[in-house]
C-alpha cells in the first residue's frame, strides 16, 4: 500500500475535560455515571449519529470519552490514553509516555507529539509534531489508506472458531474503583477472555459493531450495548497478556 506524507496547516482542536489532580473522578453519582458511560450513539444509530470519514485538514476533533488503559504484556506494564467520539465513530490514541505512565493531554504544540485518529469507516491518520529547519516546529499528518472499510469488532475475526458467539463464563471482575463489574465471556475453544459490562448478561452474545482500540471499548451486539473492560489472553508460549480499563471520564463535546 502506497504511503503519502504531506505537510498541512492543521488545527487539531480537541475539547477534553480539565482535570484537577486533587479532585476525585467519581464526583458524579455512580448510577448516573454508569448510565452515561455505556452510551455510544454511533453504534446504536440514535440521535442521527453515524460514522464519518476523517478529512484531516478540514475538521475539528471532539472526543466525549477518555479511557485510561493499562497493558501487561509479557510481564511488562504500559499505560496510555484513548479518546472516543461516540457520536461520529472516531478513536484517538496517544502513545505511552517516554518517561513511563501515560500521556493524558492532547497537545500538538509540543515537540514529539504523536496522535493517531481512526474512523469506524476505516481511514486512519497519524498526526506528528517535529522540529524542522531552524528548529521551527512542523506539523505533519500521514496515512496509509487507499480504501475505506467498516472497522468491525475484533471478536468477528477469529479464524478457526466454531461459532461467532461469545459464551458466558462463571467469572467476573471489578473496574474503575469498583464502580463496574464485568462478566467473563469466551469463544468456545478460544484462548482470549473478554470481560464485558452491560445491563444484562445472557448465555451468549453476538458482536455486530465496535468502537475502541486494542479490542477494548464499546461493542454493540445483537443482545445490546456492552463495554469491553478487559482482554485477557495467552500466546502460543503460554505467556499471558492483559489489557484493561483503569479509569474512564467524560469530556464535554464542542458542538
Amino acid at each position: 500500500m502506497k504511503r503519502w506524507l504531506f505537510v498541512v496547516l492543521i488545527s487539531l482542536g480537541v475539547v477534553v475535560q480539565a482535570q484537577d489532580p486533587h479532585r476525585r473522578r467519581d464526583t458524579v453519582p455512580i448510577g448516573q455515571w454508569r448510565q452515561e458511560v455505556v452510551k455510544a450513539p454511533v453504534l446504536t444509530g440514535t440521535g442521527g449519529s453515524q460514522p464519518i470519514i476523517i478529512v484531516p485538514n478540514h475538521m475539528q476533533f471532539c472526543f466525549d470519552k477518555e479511557l485510561y488503559l493499562k497493558m501487561s504484556v509479557g510481564g511488562r506494564m504500559s499505560e496510555q490514553c484513548i479518546y472516543l467520539d461516540t457520536h461520529k465513530g472516531l478513536t484517538g490514541i496517544l502513545p505511552p509516555s517516554r518517561q513511563g505512565g501515560a500521556i493524558e493531554e492532547i497537545m500538538p504544540e509540543l515537540e514529539h507529539f504523536n496522535f493517531t485518529v481512526m474512523s469506524m469507516k476505516g481511514n486512519i491518520f497519524i498526526y506528528k509534531t517535529q522540529k524542522g529547519k531552524h528548529d521551527q516546529l512542523e506539523h505533519w499528518v500521514s496515512t496509509g489508506n487507499t480504501t475505506s472499510f467498516l472497522y468491525q469488532s475484533p471478536t468477528r475475526a477469529n479464524p478457526g472458531q466454531a461459532t461467532s458467539a461469545l459464551t458466558r463464563k462463571a467469572e467476573s471482575r471489578s473496574y474503575c474503583d469498583g464502580r463496574i463489574t464485568a462478566q467473563a465471556y469466551k469463544y468456545d475453544g478460544g484462548t482470549t477472555t473478554w470481560y464485558l459490562y452491560g445491563d444484562r448478561f445472557p448465555a451468549q452474545l453476538h458482536p455486530v459493531k465496535y468502537l475502541g482500540a486494542y479490542g477494548v471499548g464499546y461493542m454493540e451486539t445483537q443482545e445490546g450495548m456492552y463495554l469491553v473492560m478487559e482482554l485477557n489472553f495467552a500466546k502460543a508460549n503460554a505467556e499471558k497478556s492483559r489489557l484493561y480499563w483503569d479509569l474512564m471520564k467524560n469530556a464535554p463535546r464542542c458542538d
